[in-house]
């Protein structure tokens, strides 16, 4: 579930306030929330600047978050805690680079971005490259081609 409940349509990297509704969830069902963080897209894709460019899109998943022993007075700080830690790493992952451009992504020992010029799909056309990187487990994984490159 993605916790701002709709499209943010901002040509700045930020995030809209988060619902509490997928919290109270992995709370009541004791299962680990899995903050994942996107560059912003608006250089990409905005029907508001009606701009329709190819580029990379950067992924960070976070480390998981336990809920097993939090109660539902503890939802408004996990929702706060969660919007807080996922905010900053969209500030450091800031906007998807044009094809060309260079990415303020942190670049892994292992290159896994696939330049949207090499991307192309089943149909033959370009897509938009994106890079997935995990903390703390070692491997980015680039959605275009499925692998994983190891660190």
């Amino acid at each position: 579930m993605f916790a701002e409940g709709t499209r943010s349509y901002a040509t700045k990297p930020t995030l809209l306030d988060f619902k509490k509704g997928a919290f109270h969830l992995a709370v009541q069902a004791g299962i680990p929330i899995i903050p994942i963080c996107i560059s912003n897209t608006s250089s990409l894709y905005s029907p508001k600047l009606k701009n329709f460019n190819t580029g990379t899109i950067n992924v960070k998943v976070l480390d998981p978050i336990e809920t097993s022993n939090l109660t539902t007075e503890d939802v408004s700080k996990l929702t706060e805690d969660t919007r807080n830690k996922m905010e900053k790493v969209i500030m450091e992952l800031g906007m998807s680079p044009l094809d060309g451009e260079t990415s303020s992504f942190p670049e892994p020992s292992t290159p896994s971005i696939v330049p949207a010029s090499e991307a192309t799909s089943s149909t033959g056309h370009s897509s938009p490259s994106v890079v997935v990187e995990e903390e703390n487990v070692g491997e980015s994984t680039s959605l275009l081609s499925g692998s994983p490159n190891k660190n």
